[in-house]
This record gives C-alpha cells, structure tokens and sequence, in this order.
C-alpha cells in the first residue's frame, strides 16, 4: 500500500488540513520528504514510526518531526547505541537527536515498556504484563496507538500509558483495531491497572 502513494495523494491529503501526519518508514523517501516538508510549512505535526526503516534510509533526517517512534532494533541501528537500560537508552535518544529533528523521541523496548525523551526529560514507562495472546501484527500496533493518543491528550506519558494498556488488550483478544477509551478504562479497571483515563 505505501507504494501506491503519489505526490497528488501527498497534496491531496494536505488539503484536508490533518491535525497531524502519521507515516511510516515503509513511505517511498521522496514522497516521505515531500509530505514532511508540505506539513512543516503549513504547521501541521508529523508523527514518524520508524517501522518498514531500510539501512541507510534518510526518511528520518528530512524536516521538523513532532513525534519519531522507533523499536530497539530501528534505535539502535539509527544511534549505535543498543538501549537495554534506562542510561543506554538516554545515551540512544541524546544520539538520535544529534541526526533528527524532532521535539518528542519514543523507543518502544517491547516487554520493558516506553522509554520517552524530549531533549532536556526522559521517562520511562512500564507495561502491564504482556503474557499471552498472538504477537504478530502488534508491532505498528503500539507505535500507532501512542500516536493517536498522544493526538487526543497533548500527553506523551498519557498516551504512553495508554497505549501499552491498549497493546496488551489488544493482544489478549487478538483485535488489529485501536480499543476505544471507554473500553480501555473497563479492561483496566476489571484487570486493576491503575491508568490515567
């Protein structure tokens, strides 16, 4: 499906005056460039998930980001620096941010939760546990949750924390849909994670 973008469809979309943008690695860079540099010029947000990132690619390093999403994997082969602590993921962000332009950097660090920076703070978020359920397909999972949560609140750790109760519910009942709010904050009561919602 990314490949079937063109820059009409980029302009087009643009023209609908999006709260934010939402891309992928897995975008063609050209028109990833074109539609990070059409949003900066108007003032909209874009969200990067790193996910589908092909060695070399400078998808990441093409204009002003709001949010840049990446796995361990994608973070350390971006920075050098393998984030397995709360230190070496620091380390990992302040390096990030030495190549990319972005306010928001969030590592997703699968069972030992969200590492979040921004520059100056760093925050770590743990999940609730993830035993059981199907893992395939939660990968963009995860990454497109925080997005949109962090959309809806301005809160990178409500989205964060969010996000990780979403996953998990998400995995429990194999769903590929973002759960609503409403049926978040019931799955957390009834499970007693206590979550900002």
């Amino acid at each position: 499906a990314s490949n079937s973008f063109s820059s009409a469809k980029v302009a087009s979309a643009l023209m609908s005056y999006p709260d934010a943008i939402y891309l992928t690695a897995e975008v063609p860079e050209l028109l990833a460039a074109q539609g990070i540099a059409s949003a900066n010029a108007q003032d909209i947000p874009v969200y990067l998930d790193m996910s589908g990132y092909t060695p070399g690619s400078s998808i990441g390093t093409v204009g002003d980001l709001e949010l840049f999403i990446c796995s361990e994997a994608e973070a350390t082969q971006l920075s050098g620096v393998r984030p397995t602590s709360v230190e070496s993921a620091l380390r990992c962000c302040i390096s990030l941010r030495n190549k990319v332009d972005a306010r928001l950097f969030v590592l997703r660090l699968g069972k030992r939760g969200c590492f979040v920076y921004n520059g100056k703070y760093h925050y770590m978020f743990i999940p609730c546990s993830l035993e059981g359920g199907n893992v395939c397909g939660y990968v963009d999972f995860e990454a497109a949750a925080i997005a949109a949560e962090y959309l809806s609140t301005g809160s990178i750790k409500d989205a964060c924390e969010i996000a990780l109760v979403a996953t998990k519910m998400a995995r429990e009942f194999e769903q590929m849909s973002i759960p609503t709010r409403e049926q978040i904050a019931i799955y957390a009561s009834r499970k007693g994670i206590k979550i900002n919602i």
